[in-house]
């Protein structure tokens, strides 16, 4: 921990200038953008699946999908805000081995969460050829569209 004479000390902060409001502004301009984008590119998307997924088979698109979100929200357990406090109050060689364990159980958590929502799955009855397709969710959506081994009805 730094105290407080370790902070007086210090450099002023971009906060402590003039600069802080014209780079906040950017910031949040580059980050509106980059909503705006994501939102495009997931309307195009749900309207190509839709198109190409007969209902049952986006029906069960959907349910794998919502499994993997729920695995990726418990596994994250708010360590993104871990991240961002110890990053700000770490400096030196410190900051970068926490970041390094911190990413480290971060993908740890991850393979976990995956393997959390295949139990999940086959706990719930669905058959091993979709559950293990949580994965990948499917190989080949757009190419034979009368094939069922991308989803087949019976979830199998």
């Amino acid at each position: 921990m730094s105290s407080m004479r370790d902070l007086e000390s210090a450099e002023a902060d971009v906060l402590d200038t003039s600069d802080a409001g014209g780079l906040a502004v950017r910031g949040g301009a580059l980050r509106l953008a980059a909503y705006v984008v994501t939102a495009a590119i997931s309307l195009v998307s749900v309207v190509v699946l839709t198109r190409y997924l007969d209902p049952g088979r986006f029906g069960q698109y959907q349910t794998i999908i919502s499994l993997i979100i729920v695995a990726g929200a418990l596994s994250d357990l708010g360590m993104g805000t871990l991240g961002t406090r110890e990053f700000a109050q770490r400096t030196g060689d410190d900051r970068w081995e926490f970041m390094r364990v911190l990413a480290g159980f971060r993908i740890a958590l991850s393979f976990l969460g995956v393997a959390g929502a295949l139990v999940f799955a086959l706990a719930a009855g669905y058959s091993g050829g979709a559950a293990s397709r949580g994965g990948v969710c499917f190989r080949r959506p757009f190419t034979d569209r009368s094939s069922d081994d991308v989803f087949d009805p019976a979830w199998g």
